[in-house]
This record gives structure tokens, C-alpha cells and sequence, in this order.
């Protein structure tokens, strides 16, 4: 699906130039299948759990949507219930929330992140583009080691959430494949996942 929008590309600040575009967008279905799918695949368990709360400050309904999985780690994340109002929300305001809330917390894991999800196509494109080649030049970085036997090496969307969360954590760039190379198995990637996720809320706290 392409979502019209448009961009600015030139002329100045009184007088803006923009060229209408397509962005690409996942709906929440798809996001939902690739997760499933992606989980299936590899044998790993997936849960998607919801609930419904009053947030104290406004009183404003919310449906927090909550993903666990076993190669990713877990992601929490909130969409507002408009109960009488417009469109979706006067038939299914819960609904509706509801599979907002599942599609940003899918979002946070990395699934759909491209065009107006939670990153720009602009971005997925690099994290792919890195992804292809996490070591840019094996000559410059020790041999990554084998998984043991019996153990499965990260998958793809483990080893670009590790290199994302790596940047956000303040490692620096030279590091970044070093430390990619020393995650060998599915176990050790969600592990340090998890670590990772850590540092980052103590920083943002």
C-alpha cells in the first residue's frame, strides 16, 4: 500500500516548492503476518496482549498493547480510545485502539518500519543497507565464531534491532561490528537485546 503525501523540494522559505510522492505503509495485518510468520519459521513464540486502562492525569481511556517475543525481546506501546468520535471510532472506538496500539508496539520490534511507520523509507534503507554487509570489511575485523552445535545464529531482524540499538546506546561506530560479530546464537542476540533496552531506558529516564 502507497500513501500520498507531499514533499518539499526546493524553492525557499515564502516560497516552498513540493512534488507530490507515494510513500509505502503496512498495515497492521501485514506487520501482524510478518511477526507470525518470522516466529513460525524459526520455531520462537510470539505473544500479543492487550488491556484496556484509564490514564490517571486526563482520565482518557487506553489500550496498551503488549508484544513479547523470544527473539526480539518486548515492546509496550499505548493508542487513545475515542469513544463517539469520527470515522473507525464511532462504530469501534476499541477496535480500533486496540489494533493501533498492536501495530506501534509491532512497530517498535522493527516490523513495518518504512514510509509512515515508526521510520522513514529513508532509514529502513540504510538499516537494509548495513544489513547486507554488518562488517564492511572482514579484513579489518576478527572472524566471527560458529554457533555451537545445536544452535541457531540470530536472525536477520535480531542482528539490524542489535546494530540499531547499538548506535542508540552511544557505542561507537568502529565498535559496532565487533560487537555484532560476538553475538552467535538466537539466544545471546535476545539476551543482549533485552540488555540493551535497558541502557537505554536508565539513559532516557
Amino acid at each position: 500500500m502507497f500513501l500520498p503525501r507531499n514533499k518539499k523540494v526546493g524553492g525557499t522559505k515564502s516560497s516552498p516548492v513540493y512534488a507530490p510522492i507515494r510513500e509505502p505503509y503496512l498495515s497492521v495485518d501485514g506487520r501482524v503476518k510478518m511477526a507470525l510468520d518470522e516466529h513460525r519459521d524459526t520455531g520462537a513464540t510470539l505473544v500479543i496482549q492487550t488491556t484496556f486502562d484509564v490514564e490517571p492525569h486526563s482520565g482518557q481511556l487506553l489500550c496498551q498493547a503488549t508484544v513479547t517475543s523470544a527473539l526480539l525481546g518486548s515492546a509496550v506501546a499505548h493508542a487513545r480510545v475515542f469513544v463517539g468520535g469520527t470515522g473507525v471510532d464511532a462504530t469501534n472506538p476499541l477496535e480500533n485502539a486496540e489494533t493501533s496500539a498492536v501495530g506501534r508496539a509491532l512497530g517498535f520490534l522493527g516490523y513495518g518500519v518504512y514510509g509512515t511507520g515508526i521510520a522513514s523509507a529513508d532509514e529502513v534503507l540504510q538499516v537494509q543497507a548495513m544489513r547486507q554487509d554488518p562488517v564492511a570489511d572482514a579484513s579489518d575485523h576478527a572472524a566471527s565464531p560458529l554457533p555451537r552445535a545445536g544452535e541457531k545464529p540470530p536472525t536477520a531482524r535480531q542482528q539490524q534491532l542489535l546494530q540499531e540499538l547499538l548506535y542508540e546506546t552511544g557505542v561507537p561506530e568502529e565498535e559496532v561490528p565487533r560487537q555484532l560479530a560476538r553475538v552467535t546464537t538466537r539466544q545471546e542476540a535476545s539476551a543482549r537485546i533485552d540488555q540493551l533496552r535497558q541502557q537505554r531506558r536508565q539513559r532516557d529516564a
